[in-house]
């Protein structure tokens, strides 16, 4: 079985997953209202991306079947593997989505829960995530769906023909959700993710080393860690040898940061003087001028 994920669904095919979970919401179901059901419709694939971004549901009934296992695994690794095909118990509490979530390895340290709240034509995601210390550390993610721009057909016989737009859905929820969550928890546990802040501390001073000074100075302001790293002796050795071609002496006890705050004042100081001897000879030139005029 090929690989699909929920981006890549198209209107003859969708992930085998996603397929089950439908299946057996539908079996669940015990009125066929055509609102509800494209509501229910779109919390079942905003739950699969919550899977396939790496977070484990809790509560969830476990996928018995071999072929299912096999669907489930493309997005989580077989050391971490706990495949769901239903959906978590008590998910939906009076028209409202409530499910939780955590991310292995760090299973109940960070606490995700996901709180769907049906609002006209529109679904409203809440993404809240609890730490075991009490404190506020991940911050809350809220992000608004069009549920006719996802879901079409509620009561095709053809689960694929359900839904459009799947791609574009995936990526907003991706990008809103679950993709600046899962980077905020990595970069408190201090391992490596795909964000400025999650790159190892080499490669953010190769960053910055790119960076005009006046850039450095305000990307030193986002965060403590950003402050510490602009402060590194190395990048403002960097600094100092490419934009003045010196380099300090190894030996010299000041710090390199204030040696280019002077090497700049220097500059700026240099470019005053030429521009004020230019005037000058501007003005004196065009007396001159006017004199031999006359």
């Amino acid at each position: 079985m090929d690989k699909l994920v929920v981006e890549e669904s198209s209107s003859f095919q969708i992930p085998h997953t996603l397929e089950v979970k439908i299946s057996s919401l539908i079996m669940e179901r015990n009125e066929s209202d055509s609102n509800n059901m494209s509501m229910d419709l779109l919390v079942v694939v905003i739950y699969e991306l919550m899977i396939e971004a790496g977070f484990t549901p809790i509560n969830a009934p476990p996928i018995n079947s071999d072929k299912d296992k096999k669907a489930a695994s493309q997005y989580i690794s077989t050391q971490n593997m706990q495949c769901y095909r239903n959906l978590p118990q008590n998910w939906k509490q009076n028209q409202i989505y409530v499910m939780s979530f955590v991310l292995l390895p760090f299973n109940e340290k960070y606490k995700c829960r996901l709180i769907a709240v049906p609002c006209g034509d529109s679904l409203i995601a809440n993404a809240i995530v609890d730490t075991y210390v009490g404190e506020k550390l991940i911050k809350d993610r809220c992000i608004c769906f069009k549920i006719l721009d996802y879901v079409i057909n509620p009561n095709s016989s053809k689960h694929a023909e359900k839904f459009v737009n799947l791609k574009d859905l995936s990526y907003k929820f991706k990008d809103g959700i679950t993709s600046p969550i899962r980077c905020e928890i990595l970069t408190n546990e201090g391992a490596v993710n795909p964000s400025l802040l999650g790159l190892p501390d080499e490669i953010k001073l190769k960053i910055l080393g790119n960076l005009p000074v006046k850039d450095i100075k305000n990307i030193s302001k986002s965060c403590r860690r950003m402050f510490f790293l602009s402060k590194d002796q190395s990048l403002w050795r960097y600094l100092l040898k490419r934009d003045f071609n010196y380099v300090p002496n190894d030996n010299y006890k000041m710090v390199v940061k204030n040696i280019y705050i002077e090497r700049y004042r220097e500059h700026l100081y240099s470019i005053r003087m030429n521009q004020r001897f230019n005037a000058m000879t501007l003005t004196t030139g065009d007396g001159l001028f006017a004199h031999n005029m006359q």
